[in-house]
């Protein structure tokens, strides 16, 4: 629970950069009504009133009971946004803050970049909120954020969200008498914060430095294993292709398997499923094929409809790439089931509807449900 609470305030930290220093729920009614609707979709929130009041309440309750993931993806909504929403509160200055900030601050040995930097961040505090405590606390976060940026800068790389350090590594390829080099990013283990912060910058780097040459030798052998346990023929992709799907495939992907593009994918699947139609997305796969309905009380008259399937895309390259047979039987049977009792129940209680308008007519469930049909389906 520690460490998640950590998380959430590091996260909490960083949002500030995007509503000037301001804390998320107030910074949050600076923004504009198109832009939080964005926000929800980026969320994979649809259903919700468009009223800009009930749009910030919303966001804030969310951000306020959410989990660490959803702040992420929060903060990283407004990270790739980019914008600073600036507060349109006047900032009127504090004789007796900035005395007390001048006073607290002669009392620790800092430059005058931290000074300045420490200014700034109690710039808007309340005087009686400012103590000794929380400006070395502020000290700290401000040493500890320089420190991460030199390491950043000397080790080639970032730290995420997480501290595992990311960087980009040149990796070899050798398949088909041809051998290139692509740029892969990689991640170190995750480094806890007490780590980073007290350990020294040396060691750090020698440490990482060494993290780095583990994680580039660890996936250039997943890499060689890779291409020597390829077939060749392949089952499912012509010589080109592979090489094609190697070199296109992005550096960074959460994927554990080269991405194949949308249209291989799409001749490779509708030769096991006929007429198909795909969606290729970042880590999923949604595929689109024609079925028909047996409809009920009917001499076997049918309703066709598109039966949509979503796919791990992990799943089906590990299929693909190592030329497994790609069975979609089950996943198929199973959502056609869920898909077409769905259906029919709602058609059920759509005929009983009606009929509930029709007793005088006295219709049998045969007369009702095809008028029903006439009426609600093209048949």
């Amino acid at each position: 629970m520690a460490k998640k609470n950590k998380k959430n305030s590091k996260i909490n930290q960083k949002i500030r950069k995007y509503f000037d220093d301001d804390p998320f729920d107030i910074g949050i009614a600076r923004v504009g009504t198109k832009t939080l609707v964005e926000l929800f979709t980026t969320l994979g929130i649809y259903d919700i009133d468009e009223n800009r009041d009930m749009l910030i309440k919303t966001a804030r309750m969310i951000w306020s009971e959410a989990d660490s993931d959803y702040r992420a993806d929060i903060l990283n909504f407004f990270a790739n946004e980019g914008k600073v929403y600036k507060s349109i509160t006047p900032k009127e200055p504090n004789i007796d803050r900035e005395e007390k900030i001048e006073s607290l601050l002669a009392q620790l040995h800092m430059s005058a970049d931290e000074a300045s930097l420490l200014k700034e961040a109690f710039g808007d505090v309340r005087s009686k909120k400012i103590t000794i405590e929380k400006i070395e606390s502020k000290l700290e976060h401000i040493r500890y954020d320089a420190k991460k940026r030199r390491l950043e800068d000397e080790l080639e790389g970032l730290f995420d969200i997480d501290d595992s350090f990311e960087f980009n590594a040149s990796l070899k390829y050798s398949i088909y008498g041809e051998c290139f080099h692509k740029i892969v990013t990689l991640n170190t283990k995750s480094y806890e914060y007490e780590h980073l912060q007290k350990t020294d910058e040396a060691l750090l780097i020698e440490e990482i430095s060494q993290e780095k040459t583990r994680a580039v030798a660890k996936k250039q052998k997943e890499i060689d294993t890779f291409l020597q346990l390829l077939n060749r023929p392949h089952r499912y992709l012509s010589d080109n292709e592979v090489l094609s799907s190697l070199k296109t495939s992005p550096p960074k992907t959460k994927l554990s398997y080269p991405n194949i593009k949308e249209s291989i994918l799409t001749k490779i699947i509708s030769k096991e499923l006929g007429e198909v139609e795909i969606t290729l997305h970042a880590e999923e796969l949604l595929l689109s094929i024609k079925e028909k309905f047996k409809l009920p009380y009917t001499n076997n008259k049918t309703q066709s409809y598109d039966l949509e399937l979503h796919i791990e895309l992990n799943s089906i390259l590990e299929d693909i790439w190592k030329g497994e047979s790609l069975d979609f039987s089950q996943i198929i049977s199973e959502n056609k089931k869920e898909h077409e009792e769905q259906f029919a129940k709602e058609l059920e209680s759509l005929v009983d509807e009606c009929g509930t308008y029709a007793t005088l007519l006295h219709l049998s469930k045969e007369a009702l449900y095809g008028k029903v049909y006439d009426i609600a389906l093209e048949i």
